[in-house]
């Protein structure tokens, strides 16, 4: 055999080889979504979206695999049959309180504004990385719809989604530690029993490096905010950048704040507010992001541009208030204060891999 078709034929043999290799890697990733159809029409444009935004993990494409499935009359085998990655029921109050299938659904989250999603503490893996962004996307892009009920449907109790039952020992280590650090008067306002108002944060290998103070102006009716110390430039720039894949106007620059909690260890907590008030209007966008000590970033909240009364602004904000090792695992965890209209509460965000999962939401207390 000639030399030239030796070399032809190792050079088919190799580009065959990688294409095999490239479309293994390419192979989508189905996301499995069990929910209640009484409100899988509030998903129809969401799930569209996010279709369009061409989501992806790595080289692997996210593709949906939605079931309706009612009445949830057992769990453990929904759980087992199905093998969801993405639990979503129509509201808390749908939830069983039976501990070993909240142990097994995992943390609860709150999309579109009412309904509880789960990512099952089954998934793992490139499920559960996948699973997080689709309910990233719907927290952030959901738009908040009413409850549906299902008939026969009793009136329910109001379910109080900022402070999901605390039912393990590790939440419970969690939450011992947010009460020690961060809670004064306890109960506070008309919060629950065990909530409790802020106080100084006692911080330990972390600090205040960046915040702002408003107050009210009432000549002109406005808020008027000043800042106290300023990010990097880079930071400045990053956190802008990030404000602006949220719906941050081109001139609207002049009217962000900024907020940084800085760790001995090199880890940073920033955030970024836009709000501006233009009479009885409120227009607000946020991104709240950890920063390693490296310089990789993880964006942990991200609020898209809303307008909204600015008297009583329908909006959830958060703010850094420490970076520590919550629960005692010798890495860093972020607490963030969070914030609606006469509702305060705290939770703590872990970061894992590429994605950030929040572990504890509540304490605080509301108005």
């Amino acid at each position: 055999m000639r030399r030239s078709e030796i070399l032809a034929g190792v050079l088919l043999l190799t580009l065959l080889s990688t294409s095999c290799k490239r479309s293994g890697s390419s192979e989508p990733i189905t996301i499995r979504v069990l929910r209640d159809p009484v409100f899988a029409a509030d998903l129809v444009k969401t799930n569209l979206e996010f279709a369009q935004s061409k989501p992806h993990l790595g080289d692997q494409s996210l593709v949906l695999a939605n079931k309706d499935d009612v009445p949830y009359w057992d769990v453990n085998q929904r759980l087992t049959g199905f093998k969801p990655h993405v639990f979503i029921f129509n509201s808390q109050d749908s939830v069983p309180d039976d501990p070993a299938i909240r142990s097994a659904l995992g943390y609860p989250m709150l999309v579109c504004g009412v309904h509880t999603a789960f990512i099952p503490t089954s998934t793992v893996g490139g499920d559960r990385e996948a699973a997080e962004i689709y309910v990233r996307f719907l927290i952030s892009h959901c738009p908040a719809v009413e409850v549906r009920q299902a008939p026969p449907a009793s009136e329910p109790e109001q379910a109080d989604a900022h402070r999901p039952p605390c039912l393990t020992a590790q939440c419970q280590k969690i939450k011992k530690y947010l009460k020690d650090h961060y809670c004064g008067e306890s109960p506070f306002g008309n919060g629950p029993d065990d909530g409790c108002d802020y106080k100084e944060p006692i911080r330990s290998g972390a600090k205040l490096t960046v915040s702002f103070h408003c107050d009210w102006n009432e000549a002109t009716a406005k808020s008027s905010c000043r800042q106290l110390g300023q990010p990097l430039p880079q930071q400045r720039e990053m956190l802008l950048r990030e404000l602006r894949h949220v719906g941050l106007p081109a001139r609207g620059g002049k009217d962000v704040t900024f907020s940084a909690v800085e760790s001995s260890s090199g880890w940073l907590l920033m955030s970024a507010d836009y709000d501006h008030v233009d009479r009885a209007d409120a227009h607000i966008c946020q991104v709240v992001v950890a920063v390693d000590p490296n310089g990789r970033e993880q964006v942990l909240r991200s609020v898209r541009m809303k307008k909204t009364n600015s008297d009583v602004p329908e909006v959830t904000l958060w703010s850094p208030h420490d970076i520590a090792d919550v629960d005692e695992d010798g890495k860093p965890e972020f607490v963030l204060k969070g914030d609606a209209y006469e509702d305060h509460w705290l939770e703590v965000v872990k970061i894992q891999g590429n994605s950030a999962k929040t572990i504890f939401s509540g304490l605080g207390y509301y108005l």
